[in-house]
């Protein structure tokens, strides 16, 4: 062999040695880069339609598992009050060449569980879930949870099955408790879902996942008892979409599918993630439990009329993927947004896009790179525990990309408002020239053209406690414009106890008297509008005292008569009457949950005398008490005494109130 021949073999082999080693450090930086991705510590959750693998022709396959940490396989159903599966076609028996075999012997599991199997063994940090019920499959939740023998049965049954298919957890879409979807429940639902959650954590153990998928309207969450059942949950996926719809038709106006923030919307003000968000923040839910849901998809509408499209009159469903009115994402990027006729707008308030086409009159409201991009930045900021998606097929992987480049960059987006709007936006005095096209906003450095009128609104402002656990308290503030003039709001209002956060407003604080005011994206108000803020505090001093002590806890010159059963420790207005309210107080406690160990429980409190009374109650409890909440306590044994809070403490002649209780046996 010459020289020449023996020194090409040598840079030969130099040559594939350095192409293996490079080939094995890109691989290893993708894996560090999908490393690094998932440490950012938000869940990314997103749901996998069992139908997809028909006519949307997307399978387990087509997953970008690694940039996602949980996927909610969508649905199983509830069939002689067991979790069972759907389609077991689908799901169990499905061939795919790649992984199955036709020698597989018989009752081998194929179809989608056995993918899921296998893209878990590639993507070990994935989690998955079977995700029971949803839009039509809620109709038994009601029969099932309203039993103590069919909530134990039911859950039961979701463990047989997750053992059996390798899942990671359930995740419970009843839609609506109380609330109602395609089937009527009851008014025992509330109270009876709580319970059934707390089954199936009992059930499940710490060794699996639970997390529900919730309404994002207050009017369907304000019957749940959250603040009873959210501690048993690993996080609650809130479906803050759907917001308008096909539906209204004739009867309302178009809107936005999924708006961050309120931007005058006519018929849903409060119905946009960021209230959402603040809802479940104000009922004492974890920042790190409460998981935003995003759209993959986009909201459409036919017989538009208007200029834009938008809060417009219309007469029905528009065009749609595979349903009248629902377009998923990657279609509306492939036949619709850059097609001729269709005009992009971007609503800088609600921080979602929308198109329009004046010719066809049609309108279409969906999430883009830049919607989701921003609402991930936000659920980032505000220190959320991340986002859910409905659903994988829809994507063309432009939002999920969204989603991770939104988390590393967490910031509270701040709307921006229109220009040459009359309103004086930025709180310097001066308004917008109502037709001026060179307006700044918000800085709205040239508004000298016109002074502001002088205000002349009535604000009005209420306070209402959302939840209270003796020792600190989380509330709603309302804020309500009932003047004829938009203006810039600012209002005081008393709080007791120390403010340990308090968000969508500014304050300052003057002893026990708070002034707040907007901020950039809420700071003025139209006529007859309504804006809301929240705040939690920390008491100073326990929420009430003892009763029957023989002090005079309120320094009204009087002491509690020491055995007077009436005596109020809020204003001890009856001290010198030892004689018991009208009416009388019943109780009834229900367990919740029993790990043996320890137990909680619901107090029914009900009144039933003719005239409302300041209430107070003594149960018997089988332990100590380590969680009370909605009413103050002491304990003396298994004696229990009770009485309500400052915002509970009168009950309504024949009303009702429940309060909650765990205790370690």
């Amino acid at each position: 062999m010459t020289t020449k021949e023996n020194r090409y073999l040598r840079n030969t082999r130099l040559f594939v040695m350095i192409s293996i080693i490079s080939m094995m450090l890109i691989g290893l930086m993708a894996h560090c880069s999908d490393a690094a991705e998932l440490s950012l510590n938000k869940q990314i959750v997103g749901y996998f339609v069992e139908w997809g693998v028909y006519g949307r022709d997307y399978h387990v396959s087509n997953i970008p598992a690694e940039k996602l940490t949980h996927i909610n396989y969508a649905f199983a159903k509830v069939e002689n009050g067991e979790v069972a599966v759907w389609d077991t076609y689908a799901a169990l028996e499905k061939f795919y060449p790649e992984t199955d075999s036709w020698n597989d012997p018989p009752g081998t599991i194929r179809g989608n569980f056995n993918q899921l199997r296998i893209l878990k063994q590639t993507y070990p940090h994935l989690k998955v879930l079977i995700s029971v019920g949803g839009w039509t499959g809620s109709g038994a939740f009601s029969d099932v949870a309203a039993t103590t023998e069919g909530r134990h049965r039911f859950a039961q049954s979701a463990r047989r099955l997750i053992e059996t298919y390798g899942f990671d957890g359930v995740d419970i879409d009843w839609e609506y408790p109380v609330c109602s979807g395609l089937q009527a429940g009851r008014p025992e639902d509330a109270e009876n879902f709580s319970k059934l959650l707390w089954e199936l954590r009992e059930t499940l153990g710490e060794d699996y996942l639970l997390t529900i998928a919730c309404s994002a309207n207050p009017d369907c969450l304000d019957p749940l008892p959250i603040e009873g059942f959210a501690s048993c949950l690993d996080w609650i996926n809130i479906m803050s979409y759907d917001y308008h719809g096909a539906w209204e038709a004739y009867s309302g106006t178009t809107g936005h599918n999924a708006p961050l923030y309120n931007n005058n919307d006519p018929l849903s003000p409060d119905l946009n993630v960021d209230a959402a968000v603040s809802y479940l923040l104000d009922r004492g839910v974890p920042a790190d439990k409460i998981v935003p849901g995003l759209a993959f998809y986009g909201r459409s509408a036919a017989g538009v009329e208007g200029i834009d499209g938008l809060y417009a009159p219309f007469t029905g469903a528009g065009p749609g993927s595979f349903e009248d009115g629902m377009l998923d994402y990657r279609d509306i990027q492939q036949n619709y947004r850059y097609t001729d006729g269709y005009t992009y707008f971007w609503d800088d308030v609600a921080a979602v896009p929308y198109l329009f086409n004046a010719t066809q009159k049609e309108f279409i409201s969906f999430d883009d790179e830049r919607s989701i991009e921003t609402k991930a930045s936000y659920v980032a900021a505000r220190g959320l525990g991340g986002v859910m998606f409905w659903e994988l097929s829809g994507d063309n992987g432009d939002l999920i990309h969204a989603i991770w480049e939104g988390f590393g960059n967490p910031v509270i987006p701040v709307p921006t408002y229109a220009c040459s709007d009359g309103i004086d936006n930025d709180n310097d005095g001066l308004i917008d020239y109502p037709n001026d096209p060179g307006c700044s906003c918000p800085e709205d450095t040239d508004e000298t053209d016109l002074p502001a009128p002088p205000p002349t609104a009535d604000i009005t402002v209420t306070v209402a406690i959302g939840s209270d656990w003796q020792t600190g308290y989380c509330a709603t503030v309302t804020v309500t414009n009932n003047g004829n003039q938009q203006v810039a709001w600012e209002v005081e209002f008393d709080v007791v106890g120390t403010i340990s956060s308090l968000w969508s407003a500014e304050y300052t604080r003057n002893g026990d008297t708070v002034t707040a005011w907007g901020v950039s994206w809420n700071r003025t108000l139209p006529p007859g509008a309504s804006t809301t803020f929240g705040f939690c505090a920390e008491r100073n001093q326990p929420v009430c005292f003892q009763c029957s002590d023989g002090v005079d806890n309120d320094g009204d010159g009087l002491i509690d008569y020491p055995d007077d059963p009436g005596c109020s420790s809020f204003k001890d207005d009856d001290e010198t009457d030892p004689v018991s309210p009208p009416g009388g107080i019943e109780t009834e406690t229900t367990v919740t949950s029993d790990w043996g160990s320890g137990y909680c429980a619901d107090v029914a409190i009900t009144n039933t005398g003719h005239s409302a009374v300041d209430w107070s109650a003594e149960l018997e409890v089988g332990g100590t008490i380590s969680s009370l909440w909605n009413a103050c306590y002491s304990q003396s044994g298994h004696r229990l005494s009770v009485e309500g809070l400052d915002w509970n403490n009168l009950i309504g002649a024949k009303q009702t109130l429940t309060i909650g209780f765990c205790a370690a046996r």
